[in-house]
């Protein structure tokens, strides 16, 4: 379509070249054809490059200098029997099926850094060392460097070591899952100005470097300075994948909000967790104890749509609200106003109508409809039913 309409572009212009031969230069300063339609006459400037660039060539894509893909495994509790950092079962051909998704995400990465992500406190050293084997052989074995994949535990983050109870087996899984990915996002993009990191689950399938950046990625990162997986759910997205580049207030906004917010949570779940072993505690009942951890396990992926919109305020363009009041969200006041189901505080949020207006940056990826994730807590759900 775009070679036709440039052919025609040129043919126009040969025609009026042919039919005012007198009077025809090219100014080379400023691409554009100078046709003086007879002496004294109007002259008319053909701008080419501009005509062209606007409508019909597509710019080469800008893609980030640096680049880095997190996966992760995180064990719901220690398991000294497990051979690998994840799962080595039939199902998952001893491990295999995980390795080939790392060695699939290295193939159409060769440019980028792939990083597995365990909880060292809950699994053991042989395990880890047995994972780094398998994943050395079955790289090597597609003719790729054996140091494309690298092995990184949680506990050496900053937040992990600062706050290490939230990160225990006592907090339930999904949520410290969600909340590990969160802090290596933030973290990595705080060691690396100039990277661009991609977290996805072991669900999502491999994308090369070129699917990966497609340009309405690159352009939502190039505004947003973030893209999550789109989802046909109710808030349009996903957490499973989520792409990050560097900038002040979108670290500051996933601070508040993914970081500081969820611990607030979290020390509150563990208060929780003790309360009901008091018999006047209504956390007894073994119904109200499930249906409060189910919610709780998805406090994290409700603060997105948050921290989109502090984002939002910190840049000047709408004003974080809670539960009607006129007054902005001040982050003082985080303790306060921060303490509370996640769900339940973003429905009272500003943050809806923000979403609403201007959708959460998103791309489609390929993942399962219903993940082990949702399947699981759609599970817990009905058992408190």
């Amino acid at each position: 379509m775009y070679q036709n309409k440039i052919t025609k572009t040129i043919f126009v212009i040969s025609l009026l070249v042919h039919h005012c031969p007198s009077s025809v230069a090219f100014d080379p300063s400023q691409w554009s054809w100078q046709i003086g339609l007879g002496a004294g006459a109007t002259v008319v400037s053909v701008a080419l490059l501009s005509l062209l660039s606007k409508n019909y060539i597509t710019p080469p894509l800008k893609y980030p200098k640096q680049y880095s893909i997190h996966l992760m495994w995180i064990n719901r509790s220690l398991n000294l029997e497990q051979a690998y950092v994840y799962p080595a079962t039939a199902e998952s051909s001893h491990g295999k099926k995980y390795a080939d998704t790392l060695v699939q995400w290295v193939k159409g990465n060769p440019e980028g850094t792939i990083n597995l992500w365990f909880d060292g406190a809950l699994v053991s050293n042989e395990a880890i060392k047995a994972t780094d084997e398998q994943l050395r052989c079955e790289i090597t074995k597609q003719g790729l460097l054996a140091s494309s994949v690298k092995l990184n535990n949680i506990r050496d983050c900053e937040q992990a070591k600062k706050t290490p109870e939230v990160f225990s087996s006592e907090i339930p899984i999904y949520w410290r899952a969600d909340f590990a990915r969160a802090v290596v996002m933030k973290e990595q993009l705080e060691q690396n100005n100039d990277a661009c990191c991609v977290y996805a689950d072991f669900d999502i399938e491999p994308m090369a470097k070129k699917e990966l950046f497609d340009g309405k990625s690159l352009d939502h990162l190039k505004k947003r300075k973030f893209v999550m997986a789109h989802e046909f759910n109710t808030l349009q997205f996903e957490n499973g994948f989520q792409m990050f580049v560097h900038e002040e207030t979108l670290l500051k906004a996933m601070q508040d909000m993914l970081i500081d917010a969820n611990l607030i949570r979290a020390r509150s779940f563990l208060e929780e967790m003790q309360e009901k072993k008091e018999p006047t505690s209504i956390f007894r009942h073994p119904h109200v104890w499930k249906r409060h951890e189910v919610a709780f396990q998805e406090n994290v992926f409700y603060t997105y749509p948050l921290m989109y919109a502090y984002l939002g305020q910190l840049r000047g363009l709408c004003t974080l609200t809670f539960s009607g009041k006129l007054e902005h969200y001040d982050p003082k006041d985080k303790n306060e106003v921060l303490d509370l189901d996640a769900q339940l505080l973003m429905g009272r949020s500003s943050a809806i109508d923000y979403i609403s207006r201007f959708p959460m940056p998103t791309k489609k990826v390929s993942f399962p409809v219903s993940t082990s994730k949702q399947q699981e807590l759609t599970k817990q759900s009905e058992f408190t039913q």
